[in-house]
């Protein structure tokens, strides 16, 4: 399931309000497809706690479909 919404940290408190949320059809994705998968993160939540822990989940569920992380820097509405 993808999901597009908005993560509040309030003094600890975390609050998640989803905005969108789509069902992925991964029956399609195995080794031999070759699709990537991408995700989408942006740079000014990136610390080094999520970080490290994105990096132990890659470690422990390694797979054969190639993975890209996308940056991306937000921009203020005008």
């Amino acid at each position: 399931m993808s999901v597009k919404g908005q993560i509040n940290n309030r003094d600890g408190a975390i609050s998640i309000f989803a905005q969108e949320m789509t069902l992925i059809d991964v029956s399609g994705i195995n080794s031999e497809s070759g699709a990537p998968i991408t995700l989408f993160l942006r740079e000014e939540r990136i610390t080094l706690d999520p970080l490290d822990e994105l990096r132990q989940t890659l470690k422990t569920h390694q797979g054969q479909v190639p993975l890209h992380i996308n940056l991306r820097r937000w921009r203020a509405r005008s």
